[in-house]
């Protein structure tokens, strides 16, 4: 299974809530309503679906620490859980991942 697929499915189940976990290294890639997992890692639409679930304070920037990188940041209990990536949508879910810890 590709690693963006698996990220996906770990977004669905950690943060959004909507997948079980079948063992550590295998995921379901259908949520229970039987729609195609959502590919939030890689596709911004998909992406701020995690942001609205979420509903936490949230800031998305372009790093300029480097070229092309985004950085992306949710305050939970007055601290900062933030990611930068290559892209948004990843950005956006690793912070998310790092907020629900």
């Amino acid at each position: 299974m590709k690693v963006d697929r698996e990220r996906d499915a770990l977004i669905a189940e950690k943060v959004m809530g909507e997948l079980d976990k079948i063992n550590e290294r295998e995921y379901r890639l259908m949520i229970p309503s039987g729609v195609t997992l959502p590919h939030y890692s890689t596709q911004i639409a998909d992406a701020w679906q995690v942001v609205e679930k979420l509903n936490l304070p949230f800031t998305l920037q372009k790093n300029k620490q480097f070229k092309g990188g985004h950085y992306a940041s949710f305050i939970v209990d007055k601290r900062f859980e933030a990611a930068q990536a290559d892209t948004a949508p990843l950005a956006i879910c690793l912070a998310a991942l790092k907020a629900v810890e």
